[in-house]
């Protein structure tokens, strides 16, 4: 039989007497940059290459239309996988520190999803798709998330809410 779905329209001064809104939105796309399996190493990173790019060129005018929306809040997924891809004593900061500062520029609080560990720190060889960390490197996802958590806590990004995985509880292989 047909059906209806109904959709919340939220104008941006439907609360304005709650500072900040308690409306959110999510940005998505920050720990999704994939390639098709069986790609050469370098293919691979082509391809992830200009998914950043294209993610680049839109985050500006995303940001304008956050802004915009009225939310009070952004949930933005942190993927560790991306910070620390291959070296535990080495952290890439770049393309956070600039999406996170854009992010606080509008005045939206954020929520931080940290996700995804990176290779070296799971066990692919029972589940690809896993997020389980091995016992070995649990030291070394302490240190992660107290360096992340100290370095945007502050200013400019004050990020001050977090999450530990996105429905840790669920099917493995729902994020990969």
């Amino acid at each position: 039989p047909p059906f209806s779905i109904y959709l919340p329209c939220v104008l941006n001064n439907y609360c304005a007497q709650a500072v900040p809104s308690p409306f959110s939105v999510q940005i998505a796309g920050l720990s999704q940059f994939v390639a098709p399996a069986g790609m050469s190493l370098a293919a691979a990173d082509s391809i992830r290459q200009q998914q950043l790019d294209a993610y680049n060129a839109a985050f500006s005018p995303m940001m304008t239309k956050l802004q915009e929306s009225g939310a009070g809040w952004a949930r933005i997924y942190i993927d560790w996988a991306s910070i620390q891809s291959s070296d535990p004593l080495q952290y890439n900061w770049a393309n956070y520190d600039n999406w996170l500062s854009q992010v606080a520029a509008t005045g939206v609080q954020i929520i931080a999803t940290v996700s995804n560990p990176p290779n070296w720190a799971i066990d692919t060889t029972l589940n690809p798709c896993s997020n389980a960390i091995l016992t070995d490197k649990l030291p070394a996802f302490n240190q992660f998330l107290s360096t992340l958590a100290t370095r945007y806590s502050q200013f400019p990004y004050n990020i001050h809410v977090w999450e530990i995985l996105n429905e840790p509880d669920t099917l493995d292989g729902y994020r990969c």
